[in-house]
């Protein structure tokens, strides 16, 4: 009624005209011609024009004045409202343009004429956003609007935050290629690698998107001790290794190898170039010697860095740096080398002189010496220019991922496309920051293959995929490069007799054969200095079983 009352006295009167009072008991309407048009101009190439406002307008009025204006103008909508100034300006607008400007007023909690929309030629949106745009807290709400209320997954929105400017831009969701294969040409003989390239390894492709490609990525190792790699079996984390293990050979690396028997296969390729007797892949035993032997090299480089006074490898001398070149520790399946079964309450003294809870006892203590061992290298050696990667299905108390061994790895790496925000809480310091995978690559059987989520420190982080490459081409090009071959890449049994200590299960290998004599843990000694035996051992052992349980959570 009021519609077509104030069209009718358009028509004869002119357009500006308001209903200012309407007297019931009288049945006297009162209208007012607020303004003629008072200046025609052109906005963003939509006709828009200015109306002057009655001095009575309040700024809480925006919505009343919108509907006034609207319906006195069909096709056009109030796109500024400035009742301190006295005007208000209307524009023509498209079905598309309005729903844009609609959702993105929404996105931000401000009217609607607050945000001015110009639809673009390919489709997209200009964007005019008032003041109250805050990157933090809006961007994600706009990358809502562009994917949902006004595009599709793959549109995306980029803002000037000086100048409140913005543009949804249509685009095709990213995503990544079926596989990218290891670039072995990419990496020069160790001898043409520049020392700003050394500690720069490369890590795979990370995915695009916001009109940006896909892009390597790499992880800088320089001042950064190394990084703990999360995923589930099957989820590609030594796939991706291997290519890292490569690539430290490549440029001259000394290697360590630790893994459970069952997944040695894993890195047997690269088993004749780990350095003499690093290759920790067979027994328990054998990856807590290995792990010893790590940091020992420490120690020894600790004595070097002190003899030329220098606070890291970097600054020691050329020939220094040629001799003792760095090395990366690399651990895998540490869910099952850190963790043992419970020691069972209960026990006779007969049953416990049985095999199986000697076993049972030696295995809590070494996985406690793991621990131990692995928690003291990235925390005391980066200096030395040792550097770690530590790959584990499981990173957290339970299977004996303990905080301290977590905190000093600052790059961290999950891979699988869909893991639970839990699993996302154990693997990043910032579990938030970190991106989800797209749908269309966790859902596709080939191009999710091997893809994951890195936060590599320093940088923001990424969805990316790891690259790949059969193991008959890394032994085929490992050959050709002439890599350094270990002697005994394995160390020996007497080395190990010397860094692990053995309860009741002693070698038949003779005493000093290998590297040296049998070293003694505190333990194993007396109050005189010299090795328990017998029963004395046996409750000494009991003793050290039980506080290595407690510290790896076995008891």
């Amino acid at each position: 009624m009021v519609s077509a009352l104030l069209s009718k006295i358009a028509e004869a009167k002119g357009v500006g005209w308001e209903i200012s009072n309407f007297e019931p008991t009288t049945r006297k309407l009162t209208v007012t011609r607020q303004s003629a048009i008072t200046e025609i101009s052109n906005l963003n190439g939509e006709r828009s024009f200015d109306v002057a406002l009655g001095s009575d307008v309040k700024a809480n009025e925006g919505e009343k004045i919108a509907q006034r204006l609207e319906d006195l103008h069909p096709g056009y909508y109030l796109s500024e409202f400035r009742p301190f100034l006295g005007t208000a300006r209307l524009t023509r607008m498209t079905g598309e343009e309005l729903r844009c400007r609609e959702a993105v007023a929404y996105a931000l909690g401000v009217p609607r004429w607050e945000v001015q929309v110009a639809q673009a030629s390919d489709g997209g949106f200009e964007l005019k956003l008032p003041s109250k745009y805050s990157p933090s807290s809006h961007d994600d709400r706009l990358t809502e609007v562009a994917e949902t209320a006004v595009g599709q997954p793959g549109w995306y929105v980029k803002v000037n935050a000086q100048t409140l400017t913005g543009r949804i831009t249509p685009a095709e969701q990213p995503t990544f290629d079926p596989a990218y294969l290891f670039n072995f040409k990419a990496l020069p003989p160790a001898d043409k690698v520049s020392e700003k390239d050394l500690f720069k390894i490369p890590i795979g492709v990370a995915l695009g998107g916001n009109g940006e490609p896909n892009r390597p990525i790499e992880m800088d190792l320089s001042d950064s001790v190394g990084d703990l790699k999360v995923g589930l079996a099957g989820s590609g984390k030594s796939i991706s290794t291997q290519a890292m293990v490569f690539s430290v050979l490549a440029k001259g690396y000394l290697v360590a190898l630790i893994n459970s028997p069952d997944k040695a296969t894993d890195f047997a390729w690269a088993k004749p170039y780990v350095a003499e007797g690093m290759w920790g892949c067979d027994s328990r035993a054998q990856a807590v010697a290995v792990a010893k032997r790590v940091g020992e090299e420490g120690e020894r480089r600790g004595e070097l860095l002190s003899k030329y006074g220098v606070s890291k490898w970097q600054d020691l001398p050329g020939h220094e740096k040629k001799k003792n070149p760095p090395m990366l520790l690399v651990a895998d399946e540490l869910a099952a080398l850190l963790t043992a079964p419970k020691l069972p309450p209960g026990l006779n003294k007969e049953m416990r002189e049985l095999p199986e809870f000697v076993q049972m006892t030696q295995d809590i203590l070494e996985a406690g010496l793991l621990v131990t061992a692995l928690s003291k290298i990235p925390a005391v050696y980066r200096a030395a220019g040792i550097r770690v990667e530590y790959l584990t299905q499981q990173p957290n108390e339970r299977y004996g991922f303990s905080t301290t061994l977590k905190g000093n790895l600052p790059h961290r790496i999950m891979l699988g496309t869909s893991p639970s925000s839990a699993e996302k809480g154990h693997a990043f310091r910032t579990p938030e920051k970190v991106p989800d995978v797209p749908k269309n690559i966790a859902e596709d059987s080939v191009r999710g293959r091997g893809v994951g989520l890195a936060h590599l420190d320093g940088k923001e982080p990424v969805i990316f995929k790891g690259y790949f490459a059969p193991l008959d081409e890394y032994i085929a090009e490992a050959a050709r490069r002439g890599f350094p071959r270990a002697i005994s890449p394995a160390p020996s049994q007497s080395e190990i007799n010397r860094l692990v200590p053995s309860i009741g299960l002693e070698s038949d290998e003779p005493e000093g054969y290998g590297n040296g004599p049998r070293t003694y843990e505190a333990w194993e000694l007396g109050p005189d200095g010299q090795p328990l035996a017998g029963g004395a051992r046996a409750n000494a052992a009991k003793a050290e079983a039980t506080r290595v349980a407690k510290l790896v959570g076995g008891q």
